[in-house]
């Protein structure tokens, strides 16, 4: 597991468009931001 329900649900209703955003949520740590950040919001992004 790389993050909790409640990090993902956050993730989700923020819908974050900068790694200052991202690192902003509630269990999104410097290394886990700066190991997967960048294929969350690529992520983000595909879903509009």
């Amino acid at each position: 597991m790389i993050f909790h329900d409640a990090t993902l649900r956050q993730i989700a209703i923020d819908r974050p468009t900068t790694m200052d955003e991202l690192g902003r949520v509630n269990g999104v740590g410097e290394s886990k931001l700066a190991k997967y950040g960048e294929q969350i919001l690529a992520e983000l992004a595909t879903l509009g």
